[in-house]
């Protein structure tokens, strides 16, 4: 699951950097609004990680609190 969103997030930036990239604006204006789309998602992949990352931490937690009662 987690590595079709992983694509499927992939694909939506490769997509959008290749669509920048073939825009009708000047090199320097289209590297430069790459480089923020790229910094934006990567900013949001890191919120995403970390939110995964809590959620099975915190699942851990109450699997191990089972076994120790079981």
């Amino acid at each position: 699951m987690k590595k079709g969103i992983l694509c499927v997030l992939g694909g939506v930036v490769l997509g959008a950097a290749v669509a920048l990239l073939y825009a009708p604006e000047s090199g320097t204006k289209t590297r430069r609004r790459i480089k923020r789309f790229v910094e934006d998602e990567k900013d949001r992949l890191m919120d995403v990680y970390e939110d995964v990352q809590d959620r099975l931490e915190d699942e851990a937690g109450k699997l191990k609190k089972r076994f120790r009662k079981g």
